[in-house]
């Protein structure tokens, strides 16, 4: 399951992304993080790099077990300062 994750790609830094908490599917985040083979994960990483891939992980996680919304006032506040030609 976990190798399914690591193909998704996700952004990190989406502007006005809101997730709502309250409605996440935490006990599927539980089982996914329980079936993680950390030594195969983690193995020959530094502190750094480890840490990069847990945060990697739990990132994707949220994105496909925590509803989100993308506020449209950021998409079209964008939409406003593009160049006029």
């Amino acid at each position: 399951m976990i190798q399914n994750l690591a193909a998704e790609t996700i952004k990190i830094t989406d502007r006005g992304k809101f997730y709502f908490m309250n409605k996440g599917e935490y006990e599927s985040i539980r089982k996914h993080i329980g079936s993680v083979d950390w030594n195969l994960l983690l193995n020959n990483k530094t502190v750094a790099g480890c840490w990069n891939k847990i945060t990697e992980m739990l990132l994707k996680l949220g994105d496909r077990f925590i509803p989100s919304k993308i506020s449209g006032l950021a998409l079209n506040r964008d939409a406003l300062f593009q160049p006029q030609f």
